[in-house]
């Protein structure tokens, strides 16, 4: 047993002897480190890119112009760069704007109306569309104009609940006609509108049936074209909800 004691701390004796010391261990591992540091790369980190999103202009009925670009668009999900005023009762819900205007005197316009005008002019021969319905014994107005109502300066393109449409000129409807779209309640309906070089258009369908369309076509004259006419939807009695807005560019 004693001879194995000595065997064994010979051995350590040697390897004491011959191993290098703590002090040369840890200078190695410090050259180790900073040539890791000074010889490998540091990983360099590529931007992701956010891609511009382009509006996708709506699927339309068959005989609408082509569409060449959308220059905005409304999905109405908040106040943000919106680019209507607001009058009225107004709600956002799940991407739908509704305006409510409850009827609490019997006459529809005694009590105003919840409405959203456009902050921009409407542009010569641009479309603008709608996606929208109406709650049933709802009284409601899409309308292009300019002016107070009922001052010589006011101009105004109006579909009324579907049924008429009418031109103003000052105080007076110069023309008062009935559209032959057979509207529903609580369906979804497109209209687009767009002032051309002598009047005013309109074209609405069924979102679920584009074929069921109405064309409006009326020849004002020059001089009632304006060139600060603006979008207007009232809700003059009960519930209008709007789902999209967008202002095209039609190919010529």
């Amino acid at each position: 047993m004693k001879k194995h004691f000595s065997i064994f701390t010979f051995i350590l004796m040697i390897l004491t002897s011959c191993g290098p010391s703590e002090q040369e261990i840890q200078a190695s591992l410090e050259l180790t480190r900073l040539a890791s540091m000074t010889d490998t790369p540091s990983p360099t980190t590529t931007p992701t890119l956010t891609p511009t999103l382009t509006p996708t202009y709506t699927p339309m009925a068959t005989d609408i112009p082509i569409v060449e670009k959308v220059i905005q668009e409304e999905n109405f999900n908040s106040l943000d760069d919106f680019n209507f005023e607001i009058n009225g009762n107004f709600d956002f819900i799940d991407g739908i704007m509704i305006l409510d205007d409850p009827l609490n005197s019997g006459d529809v316009w005694a009590d105003g109306s919840a409405s959203i005008y456009s902050t921009f002019s409407i542009v010569p021969d641009y479309g603008y569309v709608l996606l929208f319905r109406a709650l049933p014994e709802t009284e409601f107005l899409i309308t292009f104009e300019r002016g107070p109502f009922d001052d010589p300066s006011f101009r105004a393109f109006w579909i009324w609940g579907f049924d008429t449409y009418h031109i103003w000129d000052g105080r007076r409807a110069i023309i008062n006609r009935d559209t032959k779209i057979d509207f529903e309640y609580d369906s979804w309906y497109f209209l687009l509108m767009r002032v051309r070089s002598e009047g005013v258009e309109a074209k609405i369908w069924a979102k679920d049936n584009p074929e069921m369309i109405d064309t409006i076509e009326v020849k004002t004259g020059k001089e009632w074209i304006k060139n600060d006419l603006r979008l207007v939807v009232h809700a003059v009695e009960g519930t209008v909800e709007i789902d999209e807005f967008q202002e095209v560019v039609f190919f010529q």
